[in-house]
């Protein structure tokens, strides 16, 4: 079982977003490491791809 199946396993998971880079890449780091800490299951950022 992969690492996100497993966070949808058993109950829900806290799915974050944030927009990378935004205001710049430093920022977007510690934007997700404190979402981590937050208890945040998944980060993802939205793609235009």
């Amino acid at each position: 079982m992969s690492k996100l199946e497993a966070a949808f396993a058993d109950e829900p998971a806290l799915v974050s977003y944030v927009a990378a880079g935004d205001p710049d890449a430093e920022s977007t780091k510690e934007y997700v490491r404190a979402l981590v800490r937050g208890g945040a299951d998944v980060v993802t950022y939205p793609s235009s791809a």
